[in-house]
């Protein structure tokens, strides 16, 4: 099929109406990186543009024979939980996460018997040396 350049830049930018309008993020052929393109559709011919209000398009995709439609039994949530489960397990088989101590469930209470009266001794000896470092700043070099 021939397509006139001048002809879709024509109706790319004539007042005809225009079917959905908005910003998508389109994957380059290049790069393979993603860059936010500003699209067009006017019936079956859905123009990208760099910015809103180009009057010219970078490209233009041919939907001839595409349908929109619903997918009745994809759903996203199952598939990123499907995905985050896989992660896990794998991170799981890692001889690096594997241990011969059991896992278990540890009550706040008892972590903080363990280390809490730890870290509030090294919290107020650090108050106490940021403390004399102030003081040893605020000394003045000559006494009058």
């Amino acid at each position: 099929m021939k397509i006139n350049e001048k002809n879709l830049c024509a109706f790319a930018s004539s007042a005809t109406p225009v079917d959905r309008e908005g910003w998508l993020d389109m994957r380059g052929e290049v790069g393979k990186s993603y860059q936010r393109r500003w699209f067009t559709l006017k019936g079956n011919l859905l123009f990208y543009l760099d910015k809103k209000g180009d009057k010219e398009p970078v490209g233009v995709i041919i939907l001839e024979g595409c349908t929109i439609g619903n997918e009745k039994n994809y759903d996203y949530m199952k598939l990123m939980v499907a995905e985050l489960q896989r992660q896990l397990e794998e991170a799981e088989d890692k001889d690096s996460v594997k241990s011969e101590i059991p896992r278990k469930k540890v009550p706040f209470r008892d972590i903080h018997k363990t280390y809490g009266r730890k870290i509030l001794t090294d919290r107020s000896e650090w108050r106490a040396r940021l403390k004399l470092r102030e003081e040893a700043h605020e000394k003045p070099l000559i006494q009058l």
